[in-house]
């Protein structure tokens, strides 16, 4: 298994616990339309799906790690790419320039 597959499976993992939070965010706006009295409901709903929003980003810029120098690598790999994948302009470590697409070391 390459280096990048693995940071892809991780960006997968993160990228759907975003979108989870973007769902839940948009169903509390959602549940507020058509209600005559002011929504009650809709600040806890939305800022739970902006809670859980907020803790998939940070978790990926604070824990996404380059296994061969160990240091954060989680904000180049967060913020390019597609939001499931590396971005392919992105081959070398900023740190110990291992290429991405070797096999990760033991």
């Amino acid at each position: 298994m390459s280096i990048r597959s693995a940071l892809n499976t991780k960006k997968r993992r993160l990228g759907l616990i975003v979108l989870l939070g973007i769902g839940i965010m948009l169903l509390g706006v959602a549940t507020s339309f058509g209600l005559r009295e002011p929504p009650r409901e809709l600040p806890i709903v939305f800022f739970a799906g902006f809670l859980v929003t907020f803790v998939g980003l940070f978790s990926g810029y604070i824990t996404i790690r380059c296994p061969q120098c160990k240091n954060l690598i989680g904000y180049q790999v967060m913020w390019g790419g597609s939001p499931f994948s590396v971005s392919k302009n992105f081959n070398y470590c900023p740190s110990c320039g291992v290429n991405l697409d070797s096999n990760e070391p033991k």
